[in-house]
């Protein structure tokens, strides 16, 4: 079963418009908040998956991986690639941010990797699921991990919700850790490395962080 990505589309349509081309927009609350979201998720991958690096930011948004990328480290050169498959968000990110970075309406099911990435980046993708179903959550996150396979970067991060929140919002995605373990498993046995789970940032979600061998 193929999860109907046009749910998530139509979510995100109507925040962004509502709120604009930011962290509200994004569905993500206060901009201190998702800052700090991605800045943890930076931080826990280092400096060295990015300077001189090709990155590729999955659910890129409006592109604040980028921008935060350029402030927090401002001397690193980086070829940073984003996709979206909202075409009003990446029509925003394409008119505001630096012209190196290249931006691209596409979903992670039929994106084809022009290049093998140094680092995948991906946060907000598998943790709101608007009306998508649990299932469809799953087989969105083995679509990530597929487009893992043909790429084999040297880091990757993403984001869920913990398992362990004392509420669980209807709207949110809560997945077993022991499910995406077997799934990791599957996908890449020996070949995952540098394998960290950390909730340091906020209790209620996780950074996922790992290496897959080439």
């Amino acid at each position: 079963m193929k999860p109907d990505l046009t749910k998530l589309c139509k979510h995100y349509s109507q925040t962004y418009h509502q709120y604009g081309f930011n962290s509200k927009g994004a569905d993500w609350g206060s901009k201190s908040k998702h800052e700090l979201r991605i800045l943890s998720m930076i931080n826990a991958l280092g400096e060295g998956a990015f300077a001189n690096c090709s990155v590729l930011d999955v659910g890129c948004g409006y592109g604040i991986l980028h921008s935060l990328l350029k402030r927090h480290y401002p001397d690193i050169k980086l070829s940073y690639y984003g996709i979206d498959p909202c075409i009003e968000v990446i029509d925003y990110a394409k008119s505001s941010s630096d012209p190196e970075a290249e931006f691209l309406c596409c979903d992670i099911q039929s994106f084809s990797p022009p290049i093998l990435f140094d680092t995948v980046f991906c946060c907000g993708i598998f943790t709101k699921k608007a009306s998508m179903t649990d299932d469809e959550m799953y087989e969105l996150l083995s679509c990530f991990f597929a487009l893992l396979k043909k790429t084999k970067p040297s880091s990757v991060s993403f984001n869920t919700m913990s398992p362990f929140c004392d509420r669980h919002d209807h709207d949110l995605f809560y997945p077993s850790y022991e499910r995406i373990l077997g799934m990791l498993i599957d996908s890449f046995g020996y070949s995952l490395s540098d394998f960290v789970l950390s909730n340091s940032h906020l209790k209620y979600e996780m950074i996922w962080r790992f290496s897959v061998e080439r």
